[in-house]
């Protein structure tokens, strides 16, 4: 039986996060995932549920020099 892991992506691209979810499944993970690229939209994925995994690109416009995450 395959476990199935619970992914919430920060990617501002899709296919970037694509890209991410093809290389989970090609080593043998499959996932449930949910993409954000906003403050807002995470919050709100916060929110709704538990996640097992969290992956964060690195340069999101908005993030970085948001007061909010300080």
């Amino acid at each position: 039986m395959t476990r199935t892991l619970r992914l919430l992506m920060i990617e501002d691209s899709e296919a970037d996060a694509e890209l991410l979810l093809d290389e989970l499944k090609r080593h043998g993970l499959d996932t449930v995932s949910e993409r954000v690229d906003s403050e807002e939209g995470l919050r709100g994925a916060l929110a709704a549920g538990s996640w097992e995994m969290v992956l964060c690109d690195h340069g999101l416009p908005g993030f970085s020099r948001s007061p909010h995450w300080g």
